[in-house]
């Protein structure tokens, strides 16, 4: 997690190395390695059981901040 955003749900964080999706969940130090950024975001809706939470993404220069809805 980067610090940058202070809220109360988890924070991912979303890095694309190389051609793969590295996630880091909030509190690790591990990434878990992705083929795809859906695959990564299915990963955080899992993860957090629907619940909302925060994603940041950087790839190529670019960073991106999206917040996951609820599961209903």
């Amino acid at each position: 997690m980067s610090g940058a955003i202070e809220t109360k749900e988890p924070c991912y964080c979303v890095t694309l190395v190389d051609r793969s999706w590295h996630l880091t969940r909030p509190g690790a130090s591990m990434p878990h390695a992705f083929d795809k950024l859906d695959d990564a975001l299915t990963f955080v809706s899992t993860d957090c059981s629907g619940a909302p939470a925060i994603v940041e993404i950087r790839a190529e220069g670019a960073y991106m901040v999206k917040q996951t809805p609820p599961r209903r």
